[in-house]
């Protein structure tokens, strides 16, 4: 009986156009192990695309796709979930045949111009259909479930149940919908999995390229091996990677040595207001409105900064950064709903806060109140309260939920 590893790599080898995709709630190591896995695709004579439903407008501390911009085919990732999707148009001949066919474009409208060898056509002879297009393989990284998709299953649910799935993952709480499911959570990224296939059941498809795909995800995924989970595998592995060519110092370059000023100064000031409870088991810091025009820095930085405070800081289990939307243009004023009359009737702008835990805490339930989105390690509020009034009250809100799950 074939091991799951032997039976992906089957899979693999007998199908002709394969689609890779990924969670839009997890974090961009996705995109590094999608666009390597793509790449050893294509050498292997595949038809294949990456379709990564990431919505920067609509959940904004998802880093931006820009960051991975140099990799290569990084500019092959299909964002749309309807890309899938192909309008079919039928002629039934089965009471005359062709003989041309044209079309013509114009004023909005697309037109056929079909001439019959014999016989004639009728509007009955025509019907429409919309339908997948023809991929018979779906590959999934770094994704929980089916519905975590997001549009890209909503849209296309017939598809993913008509077509077989590989499921590659490395988290726990993977529900295994795959045709084959390879889950494995001992290790540090989804792209040590993936360099564990191609390197045993695809001889010597491990190029320059690839390497430097699958070495950015390891390196991505452990901040540059500053992580705890770090294993002696993922080293071997880096090692490998290096030697077949991965570009380290390229990775490196793009990945944290091109901060900008505006940037720099943002941190500056999280880290001058930076505040802790509980021997720092509870870090919190908070930004204006001010803040962001007067540095000229993007709400993007966010969830980098909680990173960096997560892995230079000892034993925080949740870190929260309190701002107001450089984005927003609507300011509140009187008393926010809800609230009591002992607070502010200045006018203000709503705080926004993003939350992050490093440890095995799913925010989304922990916060439920405050009706969260994103996923189980980080999330972002919105409130109609002032930032001083959602400080103090959040605040203690954590605390004490920290409280109940040390008991």
């Amino acid at each position: 009986m074939l091991n799951n590893y032997q039976q992906v790599a089957e899979l693999i080898k007998k199908s002709e156009n394969i689609l890779i995709t990924s969670s839009r709630n997890k974090d961009g190591e996705a995109v590094t192990g999608a666009l390597g896995l793509s790449l050893a695709l294509i050498a292997l004579n595949k038809n294949c695309e990456v379709l990564i439903g990431l919505d920067e407008k609509r959940d904004y501390f998802q880093k931006s796709l820009n960051i991975f911009s140099f990799l290569p085919r990084f500019e092959k990732i299909k964002k749309d979930p309807n890309s899938l999707q192909q309008f079919i148009i039928s002629l039934d001949t089965s009471h005359a045949s062709v003989k041309h066919i044209k079309y013509k474009m114009g004023n909005g409208s697309l037109k056929f111009f079909i001439t019959p060898k014999q016989g004639t056509f009728t509007s009955d002879d025509i019907s429409t259909d919309i339908s997948s297009t023809g991929y018979d393989l779906i590959i999934t990284l770094n994704t929980q479930d089916l519905e975590s998709l997001g549009e890209i299953y909503e849209i296309n649910t017939k598809f993913f149940y008509n077509t077989p799935i590989i499921n590659i993952d490395n988290h726990s709480g993977n529900e295994e919908f795959g045709a084959v499911n390879l889950i494995e959570l001992t290790t540090t990224s989804t792209t040590e999995i993936l360099y564990s296939i191609l390197n045993k059941y695809f001889d010597n498809i491990i190029n320059e390229d690839i390497s430097t795909c699958l070495l950015a995800g390891i390196i991505y995924k452990t901040k540059s091996f500053k992580t705890l989970n770090i294993t002696p595998q993922a080293l071997q592995i880096t090692s490998r990677l290096i030697s077949l060519g991965g570009r380290h110092e390229e990775i490196l370059n793009n990945f944290y040595r091109s901060k900008n000023l505006n940037s720099l100064k943002l941190w500056g000031r999280v880290m001058a207001r930076l505040s802790g409870v509980n021997n720092n088991q509870l870090l919190w810091s908070t930004l204006s409105h001010t803040d962001f025009l007067k540095t000229e820095a993007s709400k993007n930085e966010l969830p980098e900064i909680l990173d960096e405070l997560k892995l230079s800081i000892s034993n925080t289990e949740i870190i929260a950064i309190f701002y107001e939307d450089p984005e927003d243009k609507t300011i509140s004023s009187g008393v926010p709903e809800n609230k009591t009359s002992d607070q502010t009737s200045t006018p203000y702008y709503p705080a926004r806060i993003i939350v992050y835990s490093g440890k095995n805490i799913n925010l989304l339930d922990l916060l439920q109140e405050y009706k969260p989105t994103g996923y189980e390690k980080l999330i972002e509020i919105k409130t109609d309260m002032p930032i001083q009034q959602a400080k103090k009250e959040v605040i203690n809100y954590l605390q004490q939920k920290l409280q109940q799950l040390s008991l």
